[in-house]
Order: C-alpha cells, then structure tokens, then sequence
C-alpha cells in the first residue's frame, strides 16, 4: 500500500510539474497577446484616421464637381466663340483686310 501511495504522489509531482511547465507557457502567451492588442489597437487608430481622412477628401472633391449645367455651357460657349471668330475672319476676308 505505502508503494502505490508512493507512486501516486510520484505521478501527481510530475503532474504538477507539467501544469507549472504549462502556466508559465500560459503567462508567456498572455504577455505576447498583450503587445499584440497593443498593436493591433494602434493599426485600429491607424485605419480610423486614413478613413476619416478618405471622407474628408471626398466630401470635397464631391463639393468641387461641376454642376449638370455648367459643361454644356462652356461647350456651347466655345462653339459660340469659334463661330464668332470664323464670322469674324470672313469679314474681313470680305473687306480685303486679310
């Protein structure tokens, strides 16, 4: 009986060697995890301020668009000018001053 009561506390020192083995396993884990929620937190901050940023930046090219108007009036007002200057040209062509 005092052998197997032996060999029992034998067993449960190496058990409890392994769970020592194992929570310092465990503490070493916890203190990368730690660092890596650090890091993890600053790309967080990170991406936040690019996607604030992004926003910023669309609101205004958004606000710097044109409106629907505005290209078909500098189209139809280049056209106007070009069609003024020909006219012009063959007046005076006309008038023998070219």
């Amino acid at each position: 009986m005092a052998e197997r009561v032996t060999r029992v506390e034998l067993g449960l020192d190496g058990v409890k060697d392994r769970l020592g083995a194992l929570e310092g396993r465990m503490d070493r884990l916890e203190g990368r995890m730690d660092g890596l929620d650090a890091r993890l937190r600053t790309v967080e901050q990170s991406i936040a301020a690019v996607s604030a940023k992004l926003d910023i930046l669309t609101t205004q090219i958004v606000a710097k668009l044109p409106s629907w108007w505005q290209m078909p009036a500098v189209i139809g007002a280049t056209v106007t000018l070009l069609v003024a200057l020909w006219a012009a040209v063959r007046w005076l062509i006309a008038r023998g001053w070219m």
